[in-house]
């Protein structure tokens, strides 16, 4: 199962969501450079220290299904939760 997490203050209900999937393994996808402009890097390095974290972030700005098959595989590979 997937869940997709976005829009403003989705970052606070990340405890709930790891707790509902169990999830010690987790994938974040994120931008390259925006993930860490707008702050979301502190806050889930902090959030998630506790975790295994599989980072995904090798695509382009307009991501093409080669991207998308990637990051299916990398999750496939690192068997997160």
């Amino acid at each position: 199962m997937t869940k997709v997490i976005t829009g403003i203050k989705s970052l606070s209900r990340l405890s709930d969501i790891r707790a509902e999937f169990k999830a010690k393994k987790v994938m974040l996808v994120t931008g390259k450079a925006s993930y860490s402009a707008s702050g979301a890097r502190g806050i889930l390095d902090t959030a998630l220290q506790n975790n295994t974290i599989v980072h995904f972030c090798d695509f382009d700005v307009n991501p093409k299904i080669e991207d998308a098959e990637r990051g299916a595989a990398l999750a496939i590979e690192a068997d997160v939760d």
